[in-house]
């Protein structure tokens, strides 16, 4: 996004969460918001709710602390005081981006134990306190498999335990996609949009494949629901929906009108007929 106006500067995410104050947590996040209303910007990728795994990774200025409670309450609040304004906040990075060198399809093993306790905890509870409606995930792997095409992850825990109804966007992609974060393995994956610069015949290979077909549209669905729903995009925009009828639609109603035509025709005819009848034994 094109900056347009001067925005606040603000300390880092640690800082914030070391106050232990969730209502200048909340007030923060309200803070975003207006520099976003005021940049014409209706989103965020924020805040990052990674743990802080050593005091010089090189994202540790984004991310609120090595605990989950504090991290996950610090997100909650932040959430709460963007989503109020009607900027979307879009967690991340999800899941398990344990370190910046090197990100790019590491694989990281852990038991579920850890993933549970400590490192989804602050997305289980932006997600079910927070409300959070979109989500960023990661450029690392879990295990084997990228994270943004781990049905696990995306859509067994993510979305069936927690009930999230946002949408997943990926990290950059633009450099990746060839390698491992693949259209064909993210969106059948759960993952609904592809940061990148996209195209028109992108999906064109999967166009006769009904599975993908179906994960496309509940893309479409999710994206469209939530823009329409919670995003400032909506703001000064009457309301207004405008049906457009399929062909098919069309055809069935020029038939019936066509159809009613001619049975009032028939009618009108039959009743001349009758009245003729009539008037002659008279």
């Amino acid at each position: 996004a094109i900056v347009k106006s001067p925005t606040g500067s603000m300390p880092s995410e640690g800082i914030w969460a070391s106050t232990f104050n969730r209502e200048i947590l909340e007030k923060i996040g309200d803070a975003i918001a207006e520099d976003a209303h005021l940049n014409d910007i209706q989103s965020m990728w924020a805040p990052g709710i990674n743990l802080h795994r050593a005091p010089f990774v090189g994202r540790t200025n984004e991310y609120f602390s090595e605990d989950p409670f504090l991290t996950g309450v610090s997100a909650e609040c932040e959430v709460i005081g963007m989503q109020k304004k009607g900027i979307i906040a879009h967690l991340k990075h999800f899941a398990f981006n344990d370190e910046e060198t090197d990100r790019n399809g590491i694989s990281i093993w852990l038991n579920e134990q850890e993933a549970r306790e400590l490192l989804l905890y602050p997305f289980e509870r932006a997600v079910y306190k927070g409300q959070a409606h979109a989500i960023m995930s990661s450029f690392n792997r879990i295990g084997p498999i990228w994270a943004g095409a781990d049905k696990d992850a995306q859509i067994s825990v993510l979305r069936d335990e927690w009930g999230f109804e946002g949408f997943l966007l990926t990290d950059m992609a633009e450099g990746n996609g060839k390698q491992y974060m693949t259209y064909q393995d993210g969106i059948i994956g759960g993952t609904n949009i592809f940061l990148g610069n996209g195209g028109e015949k992108f999906l064109d290979d999967w166009k006769d494949n009904a599975a993908y077909a179906n994960a496309v549209r509940d893309s479409a669905h999710r994206i469209a629901y939530n823009i329409l729903n919670y995003s400032a995009a909506m703001d000064g925009i009457a309301g207004k929906v405008q049906y457009v009828a399929p062909w098919w639609q069309n055809l069935l109603t020029g038939v019936s009108i066509g159809t009613g035509v001619i049975a009032f025709i028939a009618l009108g005819l039959s009743l001349a007929s009758l009245f003729l009848t009539l008037k002659k034994k008279s």
